[in-house]
């Protein structure tokens, strides 16, 4: 992680971890944060309700408040906040696509899909 208090703010990457939308945790995405670490990468491991707590579209809801959330506070953390990325695994990726490409799910969140960098 950046040492906090860098005047550097690195591009970060708000990572889904896969489960077929039903299992994991964000404790699985370890080796990719730290992958993405060792380049200069901040990242951000989010976690989210699955099935059957919740069901599609409402999946989306906490990885959308986890952007937003990232948005606000990732300054904190040596991040960029205008170089944000979305991605993920197997269910996971699915909702980075979903997020990066369908207006409604960040709209929700009082942001707009064409604020993430990819």
């Amino acid at each position: 992680m950046p040492e906090p208090g860098s005047r550097i703010h690195h591009p970060v990457v708000v990572y889904f971890y896969g489960g077929a939308w039903q299992s994991g945790g964000r404790s699985d995405s370890r080796g990719v944060a730290q992958g993405f670490a060792a380049r200069g990468i901040v990242t951000i491991a989010a976690d989210y309700r699955s099935y059957p707590e919740t069901v599609f579209p409402h999946f989306l809801d906490d990885p959308a408040a986890a952007v937003r959330w990232t948005h606000d506070h990732v300054r904190e953390f040596g991040g960029d906040s205008g170089r944000i990325f979305v991605m993920g695994h197997s269910s996971g990726a699915h909702i980075a696509a979903m997020l990066a490409t369908d207006p409604r799910y960040l709209a929700a969140q009082g942001m707009s899909n064409s604020s993430l960098s990819g």
